[in-house]
Protein backbone atom coordinates (compact mmCIF):
# COMPACT_ATOMS: atom_id res chain seq x y z
CA UNK A 1 0.00 0.00 0.00
CA UNK A 2 1.28 3.46 -0.88
CA UNK A 3 2.48 5.16 2.30
CA UNK A 4 1.95 8.61 0.78
CA UNK A 5 -1.69 7.72 0.12
CA UNK A 6 -2.10 6.72 3.76
CA UNK A 7 -1.11 10.23 4.85
CA UNK A 8 -3.68 12.00 2.67
CA UNK A 9 -7.39 12.56 3.29
CA UNK A 10 -9.84 12.87 0.42
CA UNK A 11 -12.12 15.91 0.59
CA UNK A 12 -15.01 16.10 -1.86
CA UNK A 13 -17.43 18.89 -2.67
CA UNK A 14 -21.09 18.17 -1.72
CA UNK A 15 -21.96 18.39 -5.41
CA UNK A 16 -19.97 15.18 -5.98
CA UNK A 17 -22.22 13.32 -3.56
CA UNK A 18 -25.29 14.65 -5.39
CA UNK A 19 -23.92 13.59 -8.78
CA UNK A 20 -23.10 10.11 -7.51
CA UNK A 21 -26.59 9.78 -6.04
CA UNK A 22 -28.25 10.76 -9.32
CA UNK A 23 -26.11 8.34 -11.34
CA UNK A 24 -26.95 5.53 -8.95
CA UNK A 25 -30.66 6.26 -8.98
CA UNK A 26 -30.77 6.72 -12.75
CA UNK A 27 -28.93 3.57 -13.82
CA UNK A 28 -29.13 1.35 -10.73
CA UNK A 29 -25.35 1.07 -10.62
CA UNK A 30 -23.14 1.39 -7.57
CA UNK A 31 -21.15 4.63 -7.87
CA UNK A 32 -18.23 4.75 -5.46
CA UNK A 33 -15.27 6.99 -4.68
CA UNK A 34 -12.15 5.31 -3.28
CA UNK A 35 -9.06 7.08 -2.01
CA UNK A 36 -5.65 6.30 -3.50
CA UNK A 37 -5.10 3.58 -0.89
CA UNK A 38 -8.26 1.74 -1.97
CA UNK A 39 -10.49 2.73 0.97
CA UNK A 40 -14.14 3.47 0.18
CA UNK A 41 -14.92 7.14 0.81
CA UNK A 42 -18.34 7.70 -0.74
CA UNK A 43 -21.11 5.55 -2.20
CA UNK A 44 -23.87 7.17 -4.25
CA UNK A 45 -27.20 6.94 -2.38
CA UNK A 46 -25.30 4.74 0.14
CA UNK A 47 -25.97 1.82 -2.19
CA UNK A 48 -24.39 -1.36 -0.76
CA UNK A 49 -22.85 -4.28 -2.63
CA UNK A 50 -25.48 -6.24 -4.53
CA UNK A 51 -26.92 -9.48 -3.14
CA UNK A 52 -25.12 -11.52 -5.80
CA UNK A 53 -21.69 -10.20 -4.77
CA UNK A 54 -22.54 -10.76 -1.12
CA UNK A 55 -23.57 -14.35 -1.81
CA UNK A 56 -20.47 -15.37 -3.75
CA UNK A 57 -18.18 -13.66 -1.27
CA UNK A 58 -19.81 -15.21 1.79
CA UNK A 59 -21.06 -18.56 0.48
CA UNK A 60 -18.47 -19.38 -2.19
CA UNK A 61 -15.45 -17.82 -0.40
CA UNK A 62 -14.86 -15.40 -3.27
CA UNK A 63 -14.03 -12.38 -1.08
CA UNK A 64 -10.21 -12.72 -1.40
CA UNK A 65 -10.54 -13.07 -5.17
CA UNK A 66 -12.83 -10.03 -5.35
CA UNK A 67 -10.37 -7.96 -3.33
CA UNK A 68 -7.46 -9.12 -5.48
CA UNK A 69 -9.42 -8.28 -8.63
CA UNK A 70 -10.22 -4.80 -7.29
CA UNK A 71 -6.56 -4.17 -6.47
CA UNK A 72 -5.49 -5.23 -9.96
CA UNK A 73 -7.99 -2.90 -11.61
CA UNK A 74 -6.92 0.00 -9.39
CA UNK A 75 -3.31 -0.60 -10.35
CA UNK A 76 -4.21 -0.59 -14.05
CA UNK A 77 -6.36 2.53 -13.68
CA UNK A 78 -3.58 4.40 -11.91
CA UNK A 79 -1.48 4.17 -15.08
CA UNK A 80 -3.97 6.06 -17.25
CA UNK A 81 -6.42 8.93 -17.01
CA UNK A 82 -9.02 7.10 -19.09
CA UNK A 83 -11.90 4.94 -17.94
CA UNK A 84 -11.27 1.17 -17.89
CA UNK A 85 -14.34 -1.03 -18.45
CA UNK A 86 -14.24 -4.73 -17.65
CA UNK A 87 -16.24 -7.77 -16.64
CA UNK A 88 -15.14 -9.21 -13.30
CA UNK A 89 -14.32 -12.85 -12.60
CA UNK A 90 -17.95 -13.47 -11.61
CA UNK A 91 -19.46 -12.04 -14.79
CA UNK A 92 -20.50 -8.62 -13.46
CA UNK A 93 -19.70 -5.44 -15.41
CA UNK A 94 -17.74 -2.66 -13.73
CA UNK A 95 -15.73 0.40 -14.72
CA UNK A 96 -12.97 2.29 -12.95
CA UNK A 97 -11.31 5.62 -13.57
CA UNK A 98 -8.48 7.28 -11.67
CA UNK A 99 -8.91 10.87 -10.50
CA UNK A 100 -5.79 12.99 -10.84
CA UNK A 101 -4.84 16.52 -9.86
CA UNK A 102 -1.96 17.16 -12.24
CA UNK A 103 0.45 14.34 -11.31
CA UNK A 104 -1.15 13.49 -7.96
CA UNK A 105 -3.45 10.47 -7.75
CA UNK A 106 -6.47 11.51 -5.66
CA UNK A 107 -8.38 8.25 -5.86
CA UNK A 108 -10.70 6.21 -8.06
CA UNK A 109 -14.31 6.41 -9.20
CA UNK A 110 -15.87 2.98 -9.71
CA UNK A 111 -19.27 2.17 -11.16
CA UNK A 112 -20.28 -1.41 -10.87
CA UNK A 113 -22.57 -4.30 -10.44
CA UNK A 114 -24.52 -4.06 -13.67
CA UNK A 115 -24.77 -6.74 -16.33
CA UNK A 116 -25.13 -7.31 -20.05
CA UNK A 117 -25.56 -11.08 -19.93
CA UNK A 118 -28.19 -13.46 -18.56
CA UNK A 119 -26.08 -15.69 -16.32
CA UNK A 120 -23.12 -15.56 -13.97
CA UNK A 121 -19.89 -17.35 -14.81
CA UNK A 122 -20.53 -21.06 -15.33
CA UNK A 123 -17.92 -22.25 -12.82
CA UNK A 124 -19.66 -20.28 -10.05
CA UNK A 125 -23.03 -21.69 -11.04
CA UNK A 126 -21.61 -25.23 -10.90
CA UNK A 127 -20.06 -24.60 -7.49
CA UNK A 128 -23.32 -23.16 -6.18
CA UNK A 129 -25.38 -26.11 -7.39
CA UNK A 130 -22.88 -28.58 -5.95
CA UNK A 131 -22.97 -26.90 -2.53
CA UNK A 132 -26.54 -25.61 -2.24
CA UNK A 133 -28.61 -27.06 -5.10
CA UNK A 134 -30.98 -24.10 -5.42
CA UNK A 135 -31.51 -21.05 -7.65
CA UNK A 136 -30.75 -18.36 -5.05
CA UNK A 137 -27.55 -17.24 -6.75
CA UNK A 138 -29.14 -17.21 -10.21
CA UNK A 139 -31.99 -15.05 -8.94
CA UNK A 140 -29.53 -12.68 -7.25
CA UNK A 141 -27.63 -12.33 -10.53
CA UNK A 142 -30.86 -11.65 -12.43
CA UNK A 143 -31.65 -8.87 -9.92
CA UNK A 144 -28.52 -6.98 -10.98
CA UNK A 145 -29.49 -4.07 -13.30
CA UNK A 146 -29.34 -5.16 -16.95
CA UNK A 147 -28.19 -2.78 -19.67
CA UNK A 148 -27.57 -3.51 -23.32
CA UNK A 149 -23.97 -3.25 -24.57
CA UNK A 150 -24.92 -0.09 -26.47
CA UNK A 151 -26.40 1.57 -23.40
CA UNK A 152 -23.39 0.53 -21.31
CA UNK A 153 -21.14 2.40 -23.74
CA UNK A 154 -23.17 5.57 -23.13
CA UNK A 155 -23.15 5.08 -19.35
CA UNK A 156 -19.39 4.59 -19.33
CA UNK A 157 -18.84 7.61 -21.60
CA UNK A 158 -20.98 9.71 -19.27
CA UNK A 159 -19.02 8.58 -16.21
CA UNK A 160 -15.75 9.34 -17.98
CA UNK A 161 -16.89 12.88 -18.79
CA UNK A 162 -18.22 13.44 -15.27
CA UNK A 163 -14.98 12.31 -13.63
CA UNK A 164 -12.92 14.54 -15.92
CA UNK A 165 -15.14 17.52 -15.06
CA UNK A 166 -14.87 16.74 -11.33
CA UNK A 167 -11.08 16.71 -11.60
CA UNK A 168 -11.00 19.86 -13.75
CA UNK A 169 -13.20 21.77 -11.30
CA UNK A 170 -11.15 20.42 -8.37
CA UNK A 171 -14.28 19.08 -6.67
CA UNK A 172 -12.11 16.35 -5.13
CA UNK A 173 -8.92 17.27 -3.27
CA UNK A 174 -6.57 15.68 -0.80
CA UNK A 175 -5.16 17.09 2.42
CA UNK A 176 -2.70 15.79 4.94
CA UNK A 177 -4.34 13.70 7.62
CA UNK A 178 -3.36 11.97 10.80
CA UNK A 179 -1.46 8.72 10.19
CA UNK A 180 -4.15 6.56 11.79
CA UNK A 181 -6.94 7.38 9.34
CA UNK A 182 -6.20 4.33 7.21
CA UNK A 183 -6.75 2.13 10.28
CA UNK A 184 -9.90 3.98 11.32
CA UNK A 185 -11.33 3.61 7.80
CA UNK A 186 -10.46 -0.09 7.86
CA UNK A 187 -12.17 -0.60 11.23
CA UNK A 188 -15.30 1.18 10.04
CA UNK A 189 -15.40 -0.66 6.72
CA UNK A 190 -14.97 -4.10 8.30
CA UNK A 191 -15.68 -4.04 12.07
CA UNK A 192 -15.81 -7.85 12.02
CA UNK A 193 -12.07 -8.06 11.31
CA UNK A 194 -10.02 -9.18 14.31
CA UNK A 195 -7.49 -6.40 13.89
CA UNK A 196 -4.80 -6.54 16.56
CA UNK A 197 -2.38 -3.83 17.63
CA UNK A 198 0.47 -5.87 16.15
CA UNK A 199 -1.29 -6.16 12.79
CA UNK A 200 -2.15 -2.45 12.87
CA UNK A 201 1.50 -1.63 13.47
CA UNK A 202 2.50 -3.83 10.53
CA UNK A 203 0.00 -2.08 8.25
CA UNK A 204 1.41 1.34 9.19
CA UNK A 205 5.03 0.18 9.17
CA UNK A 206 5.50 1.38 12.76
CA UNK A 207 6.19 -0.20 16.14
CA UNK A 208 3.32 -1.14 18.45
CA UNK A 209 4.47 1.44 21.00
CA UNK A 210 4.42 4.19 18.34
CA UNK A 211 0.92 3.20 17.21
CA UNK A 212 -0.29 3.18 20.83
CA UNK A 213 1.18 6.65 21.32
CA UNK A 214 -0.51 7.92 18.14
CA UNK A 215 -3.92 6.68 19.31
CA UNK A 216 -3.47 8.50 22.59
CA UNK A 217 -2.28 11.62 20.76
CA UNK A 218 -5.12 11.77 18.22
CA UNK A 219 -8.03 10.11 20.04
CA UNK A 220 -7.14 10.37 23.74
CA UNK A 221 -7.87 6.64 23.94
CA UNK A 222 -6.02 3.41 23.40
CA UNK A 223 -6.21 1.20 20.32
CA UNK A 224 -8.67 -1.28 21.85
CA UNK A 225 -10.97 1.43 23.16
CA UNK A 226 -11.17 3.18 19.77
CA UNK A 227 -11.82 -0.17 18.07
CA UNK A 228 -14.58 -0.94 20.59
CA UNK A 229 -16.17 2.49 20.08
CA UNK A 230 -16.27 1.98 16.31
CA UNK A 231 -17.83 -1.47 16.71
CA UNK A 232 -20.51 -0.18 19.07
CA UNK A 233 -21.26 2.73 16.72
CA UNK A 234 -21.73 0.22 13.90
CA UNK A 235 -23.94 -1.92 16.13
CA UNK A 236 -26.13 1.12 16.86
CA UNK A 237 -26.46 1.70 13.13
CA UNK A 238 -27.49 -1.91 12.50
CA UNK A 239 -29.96 -1.87 15.37
CA UNK A 240 -31.64 1.12 13.77
CA UNK A 241 -31.42 0.18 10.09
CA UNK A 242 -32.00 -3.59 10.26
CA UNK A 243 -34.73 -4.20 12.87
CA UNK A 244 -35.11 -7.86 11.84
CA UNK A 245 -31.54 -8.75 12.80
CA UNK A 246 -31.15 -10.54 16.12
CA UNK A 247 -28.74 -9.07 18.67
CA UNK A 248 -26.55 -12.15 18.33
CA UNK A 249 -26.33 -11.59 14.56
CA UNK A 250 -25.38 -7.95 15.06
CA UNK A 251 -22.74 -8.98 17.59
CA UNK A 252 -21.18 -11.29 15.00
CA UNK A 253 -21.28 -8.62 12.29
CA UNK A 254 -19.32 -6.16 14.42
CA UNK A 255 -16.67 -8.61 15.57
CA UNK A 256 -17.96 -10.24 18.76
CA UNK A 257 -17.96 -14.02 18.96
CA UNK A 258 -19.81 -13.94 22.30
CA UNK A 259 -23.21 -12.14 22.21
CA UNK A 260 -23.29 -11.83 26.00
CA UNK A 261 -19.91 -10.11 26.06
CA UNK A 262 -21.12 -7.84 23.26
CA UNK A 263 -24.21 -6.90 25.28
CA UNK A 264 -22.09 -6.09 28.35
CA UNK A 265 -19.74 -3.89 26.33
CA UNK A 266 -22.69 -2.19 24.59
CA UNK A 267 -24.41 -1.44 27.88
CA UNK A 268 -21.21 -0.14 29.43
CA UNK A 269 -20.75 2.34 26.58
CA UNK A 270 -24.38 3.23 25.77
CA UNK A 271 -25.82 2.88 29.31
CA UNK A 272 -28.53 0.55 28.04
CA UNK A 273 -28.76 -2.91 26.51
CA UNK A 274 -28.91 -3.40 22.72
CA UNK A 275 -32.59 -4.36 22.98
CA UNK A 276 -33.36 -1.29 25.08
CA UNK A 277 -31.51 0.89 22.59
CA UNK A 278 -33.54 -0.55 19.70
CA UNK A 279 -36.76 -0.01 21.65
CA UNK A 280 -35.77 3.61 22.39
CA UNK A 281 -35.64 4.28 18.65
CA UNK A 282 -39.36 3.56 18.38
CA UNK A 283 -40.34 6.16 20.95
Amino acid sequence: MDTTAQLMEVIFDPEVEKVFKHITELFGVRTVLFDAAGNEILSGADKPNCAFCHLIQEKLDQYPKCRSWDAQQQEQASKTEELIAYRCHAGVNESIMAVYDKDTLLGYVVIGQYRSRDQAEEHLRRDWQRLYNNDQMDKAFEAIPFHSPEKIKHIEALISSVVKLIAKQRLIEVHEKNPLQVLIARMRHNPREQLTLQKAATILGKSTSTVSHLFTQYYQSGFKQVQLRIRIEKACQLLEEQPDLMVSEIAEKVGFADPLYFSRQFKQMMHMSPRAYRQSLKQ
